[in-house]
This record gives C-alpha cells, sequence and structure tokens, in this order.
C-alpha cells in the first residue's frame, strides 16, 4: 500500500510526490498555483537548516 510505504503523515500526489496533509489539501484544492502561493510547501519556515558557505570576491 502507498500510504504506508512513505508514512501515515503523509499524502502521495500524482504518483511520486509524497506532501503533508496541509499541502495534500490545498494542492487538491486549487492545484499547484494554491500550493505554491502559500507558505504550506516550505519547511521550517523562517530558519536556516544549516550553515550556508560563501565567499566574498574583490576585496
Amino acid at each position: 500500500m502507498v500510504g504506508e510505504e512513505y508514512g501515515s503523515s503523509e499524502d502521495v500526489i500524482e504518483g511520486d510526490i509524497k506532501m503533508t496533509p496541509e499541502q495534500a489539501a490545498l494542492f487538491k484544492r486549487g492545484g499547484w498555483d494554491e500550493l505554491v502561493n502559500s507558505e504550506a510547501w516550505l519547511r521550517n519556515h523562517g530558519k536556516w537548516s544549516r550553515t550556508i558557505p560563501y565567499t566574498i570576491s574583490g576585496v
């Protein structure tokens, strides 16, 4: 069963795209536009998950 493969807290949309129940509800209601325009697809919105390496050139 597909739900067991991905865990009970995520839905599968269009074959292989994993989404949380909140994301799936937005997608089912308004399609990709609704999901992208919401912030539901952002995990840990406003928090950096890791250090981003950078260099300063021209110094």
